[in-house]
């Protein structure tokens, strides 16, 4: 990613860069492997509200700052330290922020190299389409820490990658390869390597030179047929996360 100069700086954790018609978002927490916290899921929110009240926009691509994660999931001190309305508050942005990536009302592209993890994978999933480098490494660890993913993630890992596929990687906490991610559908492209950025970027620009409303209405008819509860299921995996805590 170039042109950090140019960005605009939440908290010093979330960024983002408003290039014309491509907007860029980027965690950009890269000594704690863009670990996800209160202040990242807080910032997601802000950007995606200014992303959906925006009329120049016509696609979006999301990043990890830096080569090592595009995030490895939830602050461990977070998932730690926090408990009673404060765990609740954490929960119950963290779903808001996956589903303001999901309905965004433009496409959105995940690049992603390095560790993918847990609440990271979470916001991949919610994005529209992932790209990543050979070597990155997908999962969802939560099952060695007695937990579930907590903002919807595994409703979104079933509609990816099925049923049989699903169960493993949370019954297993297995770490997969993106090649590996590829063929279960988890992912839908790696990038040569080297080049992530620059097939990421040219997916976006292809993207928006579409009709901006035909593609948003084919983001709302297909996330709609995927999915028509979404909100009660969503209930129900916020629930047993919060049992489990």
């Amino acid at each position: 990613m170039n042109n950090y100069e140019a960005m605009e700086m939440l908290k010093d954790n979330t960024i983002l860069f408003n290039n014309g018609v491509v907007s860029q978002v980027m965690i950009n927490r890269p000594n704690a492997l863009n670990s996800v916290n209160i202040d990242i899921i807080k910032g997601i929110i802000n950007i995606f509200s200014q992303i959906e009240n925006s009329k120049d926009v016509r696609a979006v691509t999301f990043w990890g700052a830096g080569s090592d994660a595009f995030s490895a999931g939830s602050e461990v001190s977070t998932l730690k330290n926090i408990r009673g309305l404060a765990l609740t508050e954490y929960v119950t942005f963290g779903c808001q922020a996956m589903m303001s990536i999901e309905k965004c009302k433009v496409p959105v592209i995940a690049g992603v190299q390095g560790y993918c993890f847990g609440a990271g994978l979470e916001v991949a999933l919610s994005s529209d389409i992932i790209v990543a480098t050979k070597e990155a490494k997908f999962g969802f660890p939560e099952s060695e820490l007695g937990m579930i993913p907590a903002f919807g993630g595994v409703a979104r890992l079933l509609k990816r990658v099925g049923v049989g596929n699903a169960k493993k990687l949370l019954f297993t906490a297995d770490l997969i390869s993106a090649e590996d991610a590829l063929k279960i559908g988890l992912i839908d492209e790696i990038s040569d390597e080297g080049k992530l950025t620059n097939r990421v970027d040219e997916l976006a620009e292809n993207i928006s030179k579409r009709a901006p409303l035909a593609l948003q209405s084919s983001k709302k008819l297909i996330n709609y047929y995927n999915n028509p509860e979404s909100s009660a299921l969503l209930q129900k995996e916020v629930e047993k996360f919060m049992r489990l805590s």
